[in-house]
């Protein structure tokens, strides 16, 4: 009787449609899964949340059960389902209970979703770009300077040295957290009680010190302090030969070890033991390069060379000194304008030879991944740090470069995660501040990020290079007032500053003030000329105003430099090089030579294959120039892989007002019009404000009769009118 039953229920729900309706509910419920999968991921909601909608769907199945078995979607509208007594095709009008049922059926549809789209809302996060509040945990330490005793002041590096050396020891031991140099140092003449320290470094103990140094002989003293209450836990004098130093730094290192209990594993421990190097003469150089390497400026840089290559003369086997070396020509291509090439040239064979002397050296293993980094080899960076870090958990600077790494491949929330880590160990360090200060300028947020790198200045009032990130940020927003009030401080400071000058050439540039432009671009090409970007700034100026003999004799006289470079591959000079010629192919009509050349500048096909959203520049014009030449077959293939790397970025988080203008061009090489519109709308709407790149770049020939693109560069230029005289004012008297 039960089967019988059963089966007439079943019969039933199969003539009234039931099972049609559930299996259709069931692949949509499916596909809205999958959706959310992908969406979620680009919305910063987390892979759990996806519970929510499961839930829903599950609760939604009886209401589209009760919809099968009772009504019929016909076209006519919804009708009531014929009885078994009548033919299935004949559906019923609704009577006024079905209004009643319908009704109610579509609110619980309605409460259903609105509960998981309040859950779903409730786990979506913005990305989280700076460290949560930094609590301390057991295992761990901050090491202040310890305080030179000695009656000479210039004595200060030895005893600089010696504490750096002690956390870098600490800091190779996995199991406890050290607080890096930058934030530790940082208290260095301050008079900070030992809680408040603990506090903003989140340590739960303190090393401190001092160290005498008379003749041949060396008194270090060590307290270890607890940062809660600040009383001392052990406190101990060190005499000892100058000989003898590495000795003491073990001692003083185990007895922090064992103080928190902290058992080391065999090879921890020989690392404990072992001396960097036999000659004492070789180290104090080499400490002396350290305090001169870590002031950033040119002078410093090319003296701590000095002291490193003295240290290496006395010692040929002293593996942080070869390092160190390195490091200084790699700095030198930040602070003084040294090519990449050239830091290549100089800084790999370096760190080979540190990596040779010691393998596992993470120090040096981060050395050559920072090389790769600004050669914009972003994976292999990538790989570098994270191996770095593996070997020392408490490597600031490798969490932080990694970030940058992951940044510049478009994988923002990876990067984010990575600054936030190095914001923990290091939360007074300026390079992290920065760093998460232009993760918020690219995901949009202009004034977060601002008030981030301004952050970097109170920490560091004498950085060089900050009022030149602001002043480039605040020009990407069309924020020129910033941008100008910036520059000026800059010129005032520092009139013979390439990047001063550089950065007041880029703001005449894109307010196309041009009697202005053209000199100051040229100065910063005199005070740098190996700096590409100073080049190109001169070549955009004459582009922009028809300057057409000028632009070609330029491009040619920078290409021909390009053999004169070791080594001559894709370097981004080189790579810049080939870019100009290929434009100067294009206005000449050479598109086989433009071909060539953007092939080249895009790195050629395995620069392609690898490339990131930061590349689509070249790699937008190979594809122009492959249109002009007939080949839109090869074309198409290279946008589509273009706008997928700037979607990529966009679902990344990527939201400046500049990868909306790069978006736009891509669609105008595509021929959808509507699309490349509307996205040069919202790089208006963002604050991209550079009338001149749309009336004179090449990529918007489609669109040159568009009523639309021309309602665009009115709108920009009107915009413009009133920010040009608010920075000729700004600027006015300025002397360079």
């Amino acid at each position: 009787m039960a089967v019988k039953t059963v089966r007439e229920l079943f019969g039933e729900a199969r003539r009234r449609g039931v099972l049609q309706t559930d299996a259709f509910y069931i692949v949509a419920a499916w596909a809205v899964l999958q959706a959310s999968d992908v969406l979620f991921t680009g919305a910063w909601i987390p892979d759990s949340a996806i519970r929510f909608v499961f839930v829903g769907a599950i609760c939604g199945f009886p209401l589209i059960m009760v919809f099968g078995w009772m009504y019929d979607v016909t076209a006519k509208g919804i009708r009531r389902t014929a009885p078994p007594s009548m033919p299935r095709d004949e559906a019923l009008p609704l009577r006024r209970p079905d209004y009643l049922i319908l009704s109610s059926i579509s609110a619980l549809a309605i409460g259903i979703c609105a509960v998981v789209a309040v859950n779903v809302a409730g786990q979506a996060a913005p990305l989280q770009i700076t460290a949560e509040q930094n609590e301390a945990v057991d295992n761990s330490i901050a090491v202040l300077t310890f305080v030179n005793l000695t009656d000479d002041s210039e004595n200060d590096y030895f005893a600089d040295g010696i504490s750096e050396e002690l956390l870098n020891q600490l800091a190779s031991i996995p199991s406890l957290r050290v607080a890096a140099r930058t934030s530790s140092f940082y208290f260095k003449g301050k008079n900070e009680p030992i809680p408040s320290i603990g506090r903003t470094l989140g340590v739960k103990t303190v090393l401190e010190g001092s160290v005498r140094v008379s003749r041949d002989r060396i008194r270090i003293t060590a307290q270890l302090i607890n940062a809660s209450d600040g009383y001392h836990l052990w406190s101990r004098n060190f005499d000892t030969r100058q000989g003898d130093v590495f000795v003491v730094q073990e001692q003083i290192a185990r007895a922090i070890t064992d103080a928190l209990k902290i058992n080391l594993l065999d090879k921890q421990s020989a690392a404990l033991a072992s001396a960097p190097t036999d000659s004492f003469e070789a180290y104090d150089y080499y400490l002396l390069g350290q305090h001169y390497i870590e002031q950033r400026t040119p002078k410093s840089l090319e003296k701590s060379i000095q002291l490193f290559e003295k240290a290496i003369d006395l010692d040929n086997r002293f593996a942080p000194a070869y390092n160190s070396l390195a490091l200084s020509y790699l700095f030198q291509g930040y602070y003084s304008d040294r090519p990449p090439e050239e830091v290549e040239t100089l800084a790999i064979p370096l760190i080979e030879k540190s990596l040779e002397l010691d393998p596992d050296f993470p120090n040096a293993i981060a050395a050559r991944a920072s090389v790769q980094l600004l050669l914009g080899d972003f994976a292999s960076a990538e790989e570098g740090f994270r191996t770095a870090i593996s070997l020392n958990p408490n490597y600031s600077g490798a969490w932080s470069n990694l970030g940058f790494s992951l940044l510049r491949q478009s994988k923002l929330k990876e990067a984010a995660a990575a600054y936030a880590k190095s914001e923990v160990l290091d939360p007074l360090s300026t390079t992290v501040k920065l760093n998460v200060g232009l993760l918020h300028m690219l995901t949009g947020d202009y004034e977060t990020g601002l008030t981030a790198i301004e952050r970097v200045r109170e920490l560091k009032p004498d950085i060089a290079h900050i009022p030149a990130v602001i002043t480039h940020w605040s020009k990407v927003y069309g924020r020129y007032e910033t941008a100008a009030e910036s520059a000026r401080k800059m010129i005032e400071k520092k009139p013979d500053s390439s990047r001063a000058q550089a950065a007041l050439a880029d703001i005449y540039v894109a307010l196309g003030i041009w009697d202005k432009a053209l000199p100051a671009a040229y100065r910063a090409y005199e005070l740098a000329p190996d700096v590409y970007h100073h080049f190109s700034r001169i070549l955009d100026v004459y582009l922009m105003t028809g300057a057409t003999a000028e632009f070609t004799n330029l491009v040619h006289a920078e290409y021909a430099k390009i053999d004169k470079l070791t080594p001559t591959g894709q370097s981004p000079t080189n790579r810049t090089r080939y870019s100009w010629r290929g434009l100067a192919a294009l206005l000449d009509g050479d598109f086989d030579q433009a071909i060539s050349d953007y092939t080249d500048a895009s790195g050629g096909q395995a620069g392609i294959d690898n490339a990131v959203y930061d590349d689509i520049t070249s790699i937008k014009y190979l594809a122009f120039a492959l249109q002009k030449s007939g080949q839109d077959a090869k074309a198409e293939p290279l946008l589509l892989k273009c706008l997928g790397l700037a979607q990529k970025a966009r679902e990344q988080g990527w939201a400046t007002p500049t990868i909306h203008y790069r978006t736009a061009q891509i669609y105008a090489l595509l021929g959808e019009a509507d699309k490349a519109i509307e996205q040069l709308r919202a790089a208006r709407d963002k604050g991209w404000l550079n009338a001149n790149r749309l009336e004179t770049g090449l990529l918007w020939s489609s669109l040159r009769e568009d009523p639309r693109f021309q309602r665009i560069i009115s709108e920009v230029n009107g915009k413009l009118d009133s920010k040009r005289q608010a920075v000729v004012k700004i600027l006015e008297g300025l002397a360079y």
